[in-house]
């Protein structure tokens, strides 16, 4: 839960998120050329992901004189943090059945693998990965559209 500190600055969001938003594309492109909607959900981490990798090198370039633009798009960014918690929740349930240890029999395995397989596509997961992409990349757009005055 040390990361839940670093929640609390615009660096620490986008590092936690770019960490959630890699784990989330590794996750679907298993699926994306076998369901539609994997590849859709696939594109939509792939940008949110771009988006936040250099809105943090940005952040990370800012100097001092240009702190009235740096403190919106820190904001902007911070702001995203309850949405890259729930991916992050989203992430560990979809890895949670690959890495349950001592399940060994055979029904096990294949129950595991279920899991695993189906996850990822329940509708309430699809809606919250599809909603909090939305918003990270929201928040993302304006940051940047911040950063362009």
């Amino acid at each position: 839960m040390a990361e839940l500190g670093t929640l609390g600055t615009a660096v620490g969001v986008a590092s936690l998120g770019i960490q959630v938003l890699s784990g989330l594309i590794s996750y679907y492109l298993a699926y994306k050329d076998q369901y539609a909607i994997a590849q859709k959900i696939h594109q939509q981490v792939t940008t949110a992901y771009g988006l936040l990798s250099i809105t943090r090198e940005v952040l990370l370039s800012l100097s001092q004189e240009h702190g009235q633009v740096k403190a919106q798009v820190e904001t902007l960014v911070v702001q995203c943090s309850s949405s890259v918690v729930e991916l992050k929740a989203v992430l560990e349930q979809c890895n949670q059945a690959s890495n349950q240890a001592g399940q060994t029999s055979l029904k096990d395995q294949i129950q595991r693998r279920t899991q695993r397989a189906t996850f990822p596509f329940r509708l309430e997961s699809l809606q919250s990965v599809q909603k909090n992409v939305g918003i990270v990349q929201q928040n993302l757009h304006l940051a940047i559209n911040v950063l362009h005055l």
